[in-house]
């Protein structure tokens, strides 16, 4: 996506310079500030208690804005808030969120009867959905993976529908909706079980657990192993901005688990008793490669020094068929005020100095696939290797 250009609003104190100046070798990632100056809040039929952003430019050239549905308009502000954390509550968001769009248009095509082929419609109300969303900030790469899987299970739908005329498009946008609450209730919420029962079987007594930043699935598992009466302590790294590893910690300490808190710097010294390193997931890549926050190869690469096992956790949907090989072609650029907090060294810095720092906030990066011992997801323990096996049986699933 083209990197914005000009001077973003909201930055910090007299530090308003930092940032700015964006590295070359990173100048194709757009910076996302939380600010979504694509939407065009009015004209969208969102009442005026709702519209954010009054003054905003408009959407790209060449989409049809107007034809825009609110609840895609109220996600991708949202999304570009952060308030959604995680690939999988992002997921649940945009399942959420094209729900809402199904209904609406089951009730108005039925009212108008629409001629347009139902497959076709709802084709292109998906595409114009995701091409509007990604207008802000990218969607995660297994929500992109989803909407391929529906855009499949669409054109099946449709080639069924031409075969048996009983189904109607009430009835075809009905079993839509079913598809992906299925989804939702088996490969997020299941799976989420599964990995959770699994996880507190892969404790032993005593045992010293490193994790790094929050996973949801992480938490489950530790909760529920600590509700089982299993003695362990867990080790929660963490690193800022958002520092997202007081969430587990918090959670934890309400569960009785006896935890330590650090900084990621200081996992040299933590890794040395620790016993397990289990790690949270973003993407697992068809190449081994896991995608992880921001953090999570450094945790990774320090265990494989000191010959530590690291399990990562994570839902088999997480799995993607596309290669990477470095943190730099495809990532996610936040926020640079996001780094610049009250205690930062940087606040306070002479003017001639500040002009001079590039603030970097990268979101993601990449470990490679020998730093892995082990992947625990619902299917049971495997290697990273086995991510192509895997995303080829559920992919012949789908096309069925």
């Amino acid at each position: 996506m083209p990197r914005k250009e000009g001077t973003k609003k909201g930055s910090s104190g007299g530090n308003a310079s930092l940032g700015h100046r964006q590295m070359n070798i990173f100048s194709h990632l757009q910076e996302i500030d939380g600010e979504p100056e694509f939407i065009q809040t009015l004209g969208f039929g969102m009442p005026a208690h709702e519209t954010m952003y009054p003054n905003v430019k408009p959407a790209a050239p060449g989409l049809e804005t107007e034809k825009i549905h609110p609840a895609a308009i109220r996600f991708a502000v949202q999304d570009g808030h952060h308030v959604y954390h995680g690939c999988t509550s992002r997921l649940r968001a945009f399942l959420k969120a094209f729900d809402a769009i199904l209904q609406d248009m089951k009730a108005v095509h039925s009212k108008e009867g629409d001629t347009t082929m139902w497959f076709e419609r709802v084709t292109a109300e998906l595409n114009r959905v995701v091409e509007f969303v990604q207008l802000g900030r990218a969607l995660p790469l297994p929500v992109l993976n989803f909407v391929r899987q529906m855009t499949q299970k669409i054109q099946n739908m449709g080639e069924e529908m031409k075969i048996d005329d009983t189904i109607s498009d009430s009835d075809a946008y009905d079993r839509l909706s079913r598809y992906m609450a299925e989804f939702n209730d088996q490969r997020v919420d299941m799976a989420r079980s599964l990995i959770a029962d699994r996880l507190d079987r892969l404790i032993d007594a005593d045992d010293e657990i490193l994790t790094f930043g929050y996973s949801g699935v992480v938490t489950m598992g530790l909760i529920k192993a600590a509700n089982k009466g299993l003695r362990f302590r867990v080790t929660v790294a963490d690193s800022g901005p958002a520092f997202q590893g007081k969430v587990l910690l918090r959670k934890l300490l309400e569960a009785g688990v006896p935890c330590t808190y650090c900084l990621v710097n200081a996992v040299p010294t933590a890794i040395q008793r620790a016993t397990k390193v289990w790690l949270g997931v973003h993407t697992y890549m068809s190449n081994g490669v896991l995608l992880g926050k921001l953090g999570t190869s450094l945790v990774a690469g320090l265990a494989y020094q000191a010959h530590k096992p690291v399990l990562a956790i994570c839902e088999t949907f997480k799995f993607c068929d596309a290669v990477q090989i470095d943190a730099v072609t495809n990532n996610e650029l936040g926020a640079h005020q996001d780094m610049l907090r009250e205690d930062s060294p940087l606040n306070g810095m002479p003017h001639k100095i500040a002009q001079n720092v590039r603030m970097l906030n990268l979101a993601y990066d990449i470990t490679p696939i020998k730093h892995v011992s082990v992947m625990v997801t619902e299917l049971g323990l495997n290697p990273p290797s086995a991510v192509p096996a895997v995303i080829r049986e559920f992919t012949r699933d789908t096309m069925q």
